[in-house]
């Protein structure tokens, strides 16, 4: 069984945000994610308003246990800088979910003015 994690999320407005994350069980093992959906948002709190969806970023990786999150620059340019919250689960659908990720999500406004 996979273990909730903490992990700092940090994006940057206007930049493309790419990352992968291994989901492993606690003996290290990577877990096979076939089967499985994503589910994932930044709020600043529980049932507060939705800052982001990530969920449709998401996407099984090309290896075992990889979840690839991929935001284009076009969505992350229309964030506000703050702090906020961010959870991510498995979702099999119409019989369970189990939350893998959590923790701070913060993003931060650019200086540079990309034309």
């Amino acid at each position: 069984m996979a273990c909730t994690d903490e992990y700092n999320l940090d994006l940057v407005c206007g930049q493309t945000e790419a990352r992968t994350f291994l989901i492993k069980d606690p003996d290290g093992t990577p877990w096979t994610l076939t089967g499985y959906n994503f589910e994932s948002q930044i709020r600043d709190s529980p049932n507060s308003d939705l800052i982001l969806d990530l969920g449709p970023y998401l996407a099984q990786g090309t290896g075992i246990g990889e979840i690839d999150l991929n935001i284009p620059y076009t969505v992350t340019s229309g964030l506000a800088g703050q702090n906020a919250n961010w959870d991510m689960f498995l979702v099999i659908s119409g019989q369970s979910t189990l939350r893998i990720l959590s923790g701070p999500a913060t993003i931060t406004e650019s200086i540079t003015s990309i034309t």
